[in-house]
């Protein structure tokens, strides 16, 4: 049976008064090869950085909570792992949410 590869995607939901942003992440996960760091940004700006260890799962999601977000904001997020692999995705706020 063959996997669907996962799909990088960042999802915005309204709660408690402001937004969660949850980033699902496609990667690998193996002893020589986790994911170190991921950094969330919003217009280019770090809004929270999360440090993680070996105990990561493969294709983890990982987020954050934003108290506002305006209409055209642009929320990255980029990661790291251990060998020194990057990746990034963004998405822009256009109002709706997930």
């Amino acid at each position: 049976m063959s996997r669907v590869p996962v799909a990088e995607r960042i999802f915005i939901r309204e709660s408690d008064g402001g937004y969660d942003i949850i980033c699902r992440i496609p990667h690998v996960m193996s002893n020589e090869r986790y994911l170190t760091r991921v950094t969330f940004r919003r217009n280019g700006d770090v809004h929270a950085e999360l440090l993680l260890g070996r105990n990561v799962s493969r294709n983890p999601a990982a987020g954050t909570h934003f108290s506002a977000l305006k209409f055209g904001d642009t929320i990255g997020v980029d990661w790291q792992d251990l060998a020194g692999r990057t990746g990034e995705f963004s998405r822009i706020f256009d109002g709706k949410t997930d």
